[in-house]
């Protein structure tokens, strides 16, 4: 026992939580990682187990946090985890932790602190050759990887990349390879290499094949109400529908901040209510922000919860949408003076 708590009761936890993440329901693994700690603490300064088990919790909490946008949360239980894991002395999970924490700093765009953190956690996971150090080392590639990418140092990216590829696939990490694979189209497509990004998405779908991922494809598609057009070719459906499945996607990545042009552009009418509520339900189940560019006032007004008012390139007002429905100068450039 580990202050009151049996270390396989607690392995059996982590792994409840881990299923409520593959169902994408961050708030409820949150919400269960938080529980786990409560039923740790106290752990005494000295505990190295307890501290460690701790600090796995900690570790499973701040990406549940991270998911669902609440950043300082998420801060504070890296933190804690890193002190909890640096107290434990177990390299590898002082490695996870670092990882962590690379991840972190780049979400938030702080380059210089991430870059230190995944080589510091690369470093560690070089120390051992087992399995969970060799995906450790793979995760850590793919994360150096994408941060070249966005500090635009592109060969550097694509040869880490590939790092990060072969390393998952010793590891026979498949969906550490299919982001990877994933990670490197996105770079592609926006540098405008049009043909090769194609390529790399195609290899990873194969090994989101090979990892199991349908599973998790067809709970999307039932998200978005196409679970049952799941064996027709995406050409052969609606534009509305082609809409959705491009939703659906866009969600299969998991992104935190998704970007939408006109979602509702050209859209049967009826369809449109469906994919409003959707799009509310990915960011209040998902924790995902969504930031919208949209004409259609209805859709806007029904959606967000902070609007910019552009006019001819410039910002002309800001506010929630009761604020912007009654502002008399929205009123005078989008519907005329009276």
């Amino acid at each position: 026992m580990v202050d009151g708590i049996d270390p396989k009761v607690f392995a059996s936890r982590l792994q409840e939580g881990t299923a409520h993440e593959r169902r994408l329901e961050w708030s409820v693994a949150a919400d269960l990682y938080g529980q786990l700690l409560a039923d740790l603490s106290p752990v005494a300064a000295e505990d190295a187990r307890g501290r460690r088990l701790r600090a796995l919790a900690l570790l499973r909490r701040a990406t549940a946090l991270l998911q669902l946008a609440r950043w300082d949360e998420a801060r504070g239980a890296l933190d804690d985890a890193l002190e909890d894991a640096k107290a434990s002395g177990d390299p590898g999970v002082l490695a996870e932790a670092l990882l962590a924490a690379g991840v972190y700093a780049t979400d938030r765009g702080d380059m210089a602190r991430a870059e230190a953190f995944l080589m510091d956690a690369l470093e560690r996971f070089h120390r051992d050759d087992g399995r969970p150090s060799l995906q450790g080392r793979g995760w850590a590639f793919l994360n150096l990887a994408s941060l070249y990418g966005k500090t635009g140092r592109l060969d550097l990216a694509f040869v880490t990349f590939t790092k990060a590829q072969d390393v998952l696939g010793a590891a026979e990490d498949w969906a550490g390879v299919a982001a990877a694979w994933e990670a490197q189209a996105q770079l592609r497509r926006a540098i405008g290499d049009e043909d090769r990004w194609r390529e790399d998405l195609a290899e990873a779908v194969v090994f989101y094949d090979r990892e199991g991922m349908t599973e998790k494809a067809e709970r999307l598609l039932e998200f978005v109400g196409l679970y049952s057009k799941r064996k027709l070719v995406a050409g052969s459906l609606s534009f509305g529908q082609q809409k959705l499945l491009e939703f659906a996607m866009a969600l299969m990545n998991e992104p935190k901040v998704l970007l939408l042009d006109e979602p509702t552009a050209g859209i049967n009418p009826t369809l449109i209510n469906g994919l409003i509520d959707r799009l509310k339900r990915a960011n209040q189940e998902f924790g995902i922000t969504l930031f919208v560019i949209e004409h259609n006032m209805r859709v806007i007004m029904n959606l967000a919860q902070y609007v910019y008012c552009l006019s001819h390139g410039e910002l002309l007002a800001s506010g929630s949408p009761a604020q912007i429905r009654d502002d008399q100068r929205v009123i005078d450039a989008y519907l005329g003076a009276h």
